[in-house]
């Protein structure tokens, strides 16, 4: 089914972006890397699970799309590794990819959708599959732009079925252009579904803020930011668990199709949760 929707969707990418003599092609991208320090913290139940954590995290995604007349389609490629000071991290690994495909209604108004796919290992011997659907918009007024998306996510975990699946989700993000040179960005994401072999029910709700600047006229930024995730089980049994994970994070951007970081950020705005590491938050919970 995963395979199935996704062909699908390359299919109408390919069609969409297929060469036009009436319409003006646009080719963007970005690529973005950055370092984390996490902190995992305030774990009810299990304290010595996960609690105190620190590990390291490198997380590199890229965004690369065109645009045909009003129609646009876009692919987004997530990678992220951890590294704990223990054997047990909560978060070992993650890569996503997923397809956009939008439609202008205004030159201020994109509506459209996107499927995407992947894995992450929750614990050294553990993998867990992915995969996610969502319809989204994106408003842009002067130096702002709003998006919002609201869609479905499921995983299967091949040696249980801890992860955190069968939900649905929303997410928010903001742009904010400071001049051409700077940026701020903002977003938060609501998540509902289960856990655990009997179907106990659980929540997550995330935010970040990251300010990036451009350096001198070149394609580079740099960029440091704060992402946070509160994660609790609704369940009846009380020590299933519920903790908070903090990541601080330095990162380096580059670019092309746009003239400076404020219109490359707005164009990228679309992206999807970290479900990576969401989707791993439900084995932390036994």
């Amino acid at each position: 089914m995963k395979n199935a929707a996704m062909r699908i969707l390359t299919t109408c990418a390919v069609a969409a972006l297929a060469p036009s003599a009436s319409a003006e092609t646009l080719t963007w991208g970005q690529f973005s890397a950055e370092y984390g320090k996490d902190r995992i913290s305030n774990q009810i139940g299990n304290p010595l699970q996960i609690v105190d954590r620190k590990p390291e995290s490198v997380d590199l995604s890229g965004k690369f799309g065109a645009d045909i007349g009003a129609f646009g389609a876009q692919i987004d490629l997530a990678y992220s590794d951890a590294n704990a000071p223990d054997t047990y991290t909560g978060f070992d690994f993650g890569a996503l990819s997923a397809l956009h495909l939008n439609y202008d209604i205004t030159s201020a108004l994109t509506i459209g959708a996107q499927y995407g796919a992947g894995n992450t290992v929750p614990a050294a011997d553990d993998k867990a599959s992915i995969d996610f659907w969502a319809l989204e918009g994106v408003y842009q007024t002067g130096p702002m732009a709003f998006a919002a998306q609201l869609g479905r996510f499921d995983s299967e975990d091949s040696a249980t079925t801890d992860t955190f699946h069968d939900g649905s989700f929303v997410q928010f993000a903001g742009v904010y252009s400071l001049g051409t040179a700077g940026v701020i960005e903002a977003q938060v994401g609501l998540f509902d579904g289960v856990q655990d072999t009997d179907a106990q029910a659980m929540d997550a709700k995330t935010w970040g803020v990251k300010y990036s600047r451009q350096l001198g006229a070149n394609p580079f930024a740099v960029s440091v930011g704060i992402n946070h995730g509160a994660y609790s089980n609704g369940g009846a049994v009380p020590d299933s668990g519920s903790y908070d994970e903090t990541r601080f994070s330095l990162g380096l951007t580059t670019w092309f199709g746009d003239d400076d970081l404020g219109s490359a950020k707005k164009r990228g705005i679309l992206g999807q949760p970290d479900f990576a590491r969401v989707v791993v938050a439900g084995n932390n919970m036994d």
